[in-house]
């Protein structure tokens, strides 16, 4: 098999989303993350830059695989079929951002980059996180739920901002090893959150689970490259969201922010992404701890399918934490088919060894001349 790398710069990446695009959007609910990242990133810039575009070949030419890395986070392998891990693996060996960000997709897919890779170099993979990739089937809407949901104006931007802070420590708490950037001035969670009204423990944390929030694949469209353990809550001082420009921002991206509100006081908050090849997904949900226990999640999650549907998606999605037991069931209820597992691996190196050199044959990079 034939291994294209491309250079990031304009003509790189169109020549990559010439030959990847029809395979991504072959699966789009498999690979709702990166045509979603994809597509934001086109309407408005936001996000961290593509650092990685590769595209895997048989040997009659055609397109059988895609890669794509974002900067500062795992390499996206939901369009890797196993057969073409290897030779990704043999192109990618000395890619340092790889070597400490490690991978993102379909556990079968992930597991077989992982074989090919680790061979090569010795290094330590370590699973991060493995989630559940839920499909609504049919909607079913929380009833006795207190509130109505409403999109969210300029107004909420500061609160939004702050519950954005507070998710993303919510999640570096839980997930304490889990590599975690430093976000940039545009913002974008991501993660659903859990509540139930009649579930002991709503809206808590489950084991491997923030409390009240499900902490989704890649990159927040809204991170970069950063620091690579833990983390605590971004501020506007070292790049996190801008309270006053926060909603203005979601929508440039062509996100959708719902706030749950009871008796005009604001209680939970969720973000509908637009739909990408016909798929939306929802990401993030999530209820303060001093609201949580009265079913605000679920609540919202559905006014945001809703908003999704009418948007025109096909289908809606989300992601959960596989150890979180309460979300699970709770996205169940609502109507939410459960789905394929993906893993989040990252690779430490080995104590005594360095990752190989990149080799030199077979390989073609598109884009401006190095």
């Amino acid at each position: 098999m034939d291994v294209r790398r491309y250079d990031t710069d304009p003509a790189g990446l169109a020549a990559w989303h010439e030959l990847a695009l029809p395979v991504l959007a072959a699966d789009p609910v498999v690979n709702t993350f990166a045509l979603t990242a994809l597509a934001e990133r086109a309407r408005s810039g936001a996000g961290p830059a593509p650092a990685t575009l590769a595209t895997v070949h048989d040997d009659g030419g055609a397109t059988v695989a895609a890669a794509l890395r974002f900067a500062g986070h795992g390499l996206q392998v939901s369009a890797l079929p196993a057969g073409a891990a290897d030779a990704l693996a043999a192109e990618l060996a000395a890619d340092e951002p790889l070597w400490r960000r490690g991978a993102f997709g379909p556990v079968e897919r992930v597991a077989a980059l992982v074989r090919a890779r680790v061979g090569g170099t010795g290094e330590i993979p370590v699973t991060d996180i493995e989630m559940r990739l839920w499909t609504l089937g049919t909607l079913v809407v929380p009833r006795g739920v207190a509130g109505t949901a409403r999109a969210a104006t300029d107004a909420d931007g500061p609160l939004l901002a702050r519950w954005f802070r507070g998710f993303v420590a919510d999640v570096a708490t839980d997930h304490p090893g889990r590599p975690v950037p430093v976000p940039v001035p545009v913002p974008g969670p991501d993660g659903p959150d859990t509540a139930g009204p009649d579930d002991p423990g709503q809206d808590r944390a489950a084991p491997g689970h923030a409390p009240g929030t499900v902490p989704d694949p890649g990159p927040d469209p809204g991170t970069a490259p950063g620091h690579d353990r833990g983390g605590s809550a971004p501020g506007p001082g070292d790049g996190g969201p801008d309270p006053a420009r926060f909603v203005a921002d979601e929508r440039a991206a062509g996100r959708d922010p719902v706030v749950w509100e009871v008796d005009g006081t604001p209680v939970a908050f969720g973000v509908t992404r637009l739909p990408a090849a016909g798929v939306a997904r929802i990401g993030p949900v999530y209820t303060p701890p001093e609201h949580r226990n009265h079913g605000y999640a679920p609540a919202v999650t559905a006014a945001c399918v809703r908003r999704a549907l009418a948007a025109g998606a096909r289908e809606v999605v989300l992601f959960t934490d596989v150890a979180a037991d309460v979300p699970n069931r709770i996205y169940a209820r609502i109507g939410f088919v459960p789905g394929g597992l993906h893993r989040e691996v990252r690779f430490e190196p080995a104590p005594d060894r360095t990752p190989h050199a990149a080799p030199t044959h077979d390989r073609t990079r598109i884009g401006q001349d190095r």
